[in-house]
């Protein structure tokens, strides 16, 4: 296993005229690599991989940007368990590995990094630049870029040395990769909830999970800010041979999917996976083909009977009711807006009615904000409440992943992880907290609810 290095820097020079890419390669010298893009990228800038050359030119490219509200850079953004799925047959043919990415083995030896498989990111760029068959929002559609933490975001190399066995080189390249992954931290919320659409891949990036498969997608701290960031965009891509075929179960259960590689991949929507998961062991679903029908039982993001589907499948309901009770409240404003005009500018009402009608819209308006009140209220317990369940294999991501949706003045690099002895301070959990000293750390981003 290599590094690349010379070869990428002559592709990059005679790539400087491609408007921002810092960075290029073939695919044909990406499998079986170490990939470290830290020489070429700028700290504090976003990062996106362009589909339209991985797909049609079979190129990996990279391109740099200062803002993610350009609208020539519409992306999609991935959202996948760390410790995905493990490979079949741990076959690691078209894959490559990226730097600062985590070691597979902690013995002595050189070192291996998880591998991403070309296959898995082809699909999820497939995903990101189709319509969907009609599955997709309208702005869900043609995103140009897709953004991966692992070659988006410049990793630090957590190596088992001591510091000072390490070159100036080596130390240079990790001081430089904390400063732009405690920056990107500070913007996961935005690289989320500004993205086109959000594609979930619940296997990891090592291969696309299978329908029926039991993953932890659903049980990771991070995962969870990523799909609530987009949840109206937020889709599974999976892996899918069986064609088009329509699936009904009981009860109106419906399994509605959109291929996106034909007899290799599909997605569908969070809402239909999370729907279907909640169906349990003995809610299998008919498949009929032309070779006969046979049950399949729908997991994809979760396991079977898993209570963290039904908490967050609670969370998407609210949300719903969120978006419903602003309508309604805009609704009976325009009407009392309405009354008030009319009466207005017409004479001849009695008093009496004036008032009673007034008074009526107003009543009407105040039930309905107090409704909205309600559902909200319902939403960030439900959130909290699905936050508290997660986890993570460092504990400070617990608290680092709630940034977004809390706005808090503590900064990544002041929170030290456990594994060296420090101490996590907590964000808060509700509304307005304070701590003992009177600082107020934090309130709830207004950017939880639909716009």
């Amino acid at each position: 296993m290599r590094i690349v290095d010379k070869f990428v820097e002559a592709w990059h020079d005679a790539s400087d005229t491609v408007d921002n890419q810092i960075f290029a390669i073939p695919l044909g010298e990406l499998r079986g690599i170490t990939l470290d893009i830290s020489t070429y990228a700028t700290p504090g800038k976003f990062r996106l991989i362009h589909c339209g050359r991985f797909l049609n030119e079979q190129v990996l490219a990279i391109h740099e940007i200062s803002s993610l509200d350009i609208p020539s850079y519409s992306y999609a953004a991935i959202s996948y368990p760390w410790e995905g799925l493990p490979r079949n047959n741990n076959n690691t043919y078209n894959t490559f590995t990226v730097e600062g990415t985590g070691k597979i083995e902690r013995e002595k030896g050189p070192k291996k990094y998880k591998p991403v498989s070309i296959d898995v990111l082809t699909h999820a760029c497939k995903a990101a630049t189709s319509d969907g068959d009609n599955l997709k929002n309208k702005s869900a559609k043609g995103c140009r870029y897709i953004w991966l933490d692992k070659l988006c975001m410049l990793q630090e190399d957590h190596d088992d040395e001591a510091p000072d066995v390490r070159t100036p080189e080596k130390k240079d390249r990790d001081e430089k990769a904390k400063k732009d992954k405690d920056w990107q931290i500070m913007h996961m919320w935005d690289i989320y909830s500004k993205c086109r659409m959000c594609i979930i891949l619940p296997g990891g990036m090592g291969r696309l999970a299978r329908v029926e498969e039991d993953t932890t997608w659903i049980q990771r701290s991070w995962t969870f800010q990523e799909a609530i960031a987009q949840l109206e965009n937020a889709f599974v891509l999976f892996r899918w041979i069986h064609g088009k075929v329509d699936i009904y179960g009981k009860d109106g259960a419906n399994f509605h999917y959109s291929e996106v590689s034909p007899g290799e991949s599909a997605m569908c929507t969070l809402d239909i996976a999370l729907q279907c998961n909640c169906l349990g062991k003995d809610g299998t679903l008919p498949i009929l083909t032309e070779q006969g029908g046979h049950q399949i039982l729908i997991n994809l993001v979760g396991r079977t009977n898993d209570p963290h589907v039904t908490a967050f499948l609670a969370v998407t309901d609210a949300r719903h009711a969120v978006t419903e009770a602003r309508d309604t409240v805009e609704e009976k404003q325009r009407d009392l807006t309405e009354t008030q005009r009319i009466i207005t500018t017409k004479a001849g009402f009695a008093p009496e009615k004036v008032a009673h009608d007034v008074s009526e819209a107003r009543f009407a308006v105040t039930q309905a904000r107090r409704s909205l009140s309600e559902v909200e209220d319902a939403y960030r317990q439900g959130i909290w409440r699905c936050s508290l369940m997660r986890s993570s294999s460092r504990p400070v991501d617990t608290c680092v992943q709630h940034h977004g949706r809390v706005r808090s003045n503590a900064q990544p690099q002041g929170l030290q992880d456990s594994r060296t002895n420090g101490k996590v301070q907590p964000l808060p959990l509700r509304k307005g907290y304070y701590r003992k000293d009177n600082a107020r750390v934090g309130s709830l981003h207004s950017s939880l609810f639909p716009q």
